[in-house]
């Protein structure tokens, strides 16, 4: 797997794999009027960290899939999913919270989020 970039994961799973992951993460208690922003401050990665994290620590597969499980949500879903993601893997784990906050900062320079976090779109 060395040498893919986030690119050449979008296609690695299956539809059935993605909606199965999606729907673990995004569940009956979502509410969007409760993810109008990302409550959390973000940290600074080096590149090298973020590399690391992303594709090639343990467990990076497996945030590989539910990032892409993510396509077509909306914002308020995103967070959702991604504030349980750090619930589940662990809110202390620089591992976990560099993973999310590269993802939060994507939103960002998306134009999903603004610079204070909140959904713009």
């Amino acid at each position: 797997m060395a040498g893919l970039n986030f690119r050449d994961y979008n296609n690695m799973f299956t539809k059935e794999q993605l909606q199965h992951t999606r729907a673990k993460w995004l569940d009956q208690y979502f509410s969007p009027d409760d993810y109008t922003g990302w409550p959390f401050n973000l940290e600074t990665w080096s590149q090298q960290q973020i590399q690391h994290a992303v594709y090639e620590a343990e467990g990076f597969l497996e945030w590989q899939e539910f990032r892409v499980s993510m396509k077509g949500c909306t914002t308020h879903e995103k967070l959702y999913m991604l504030d349980r993601w750090l619930f589940v893997k662990g809110r202390t784990s620089w591992l976990q919270k560099c993973r999310v906050d590269n993802y939060i900062g994507a939103l960002v320079r998306g134009g999903q989020l603004g610079i204070t976090l909140a959904v713009q779109r």
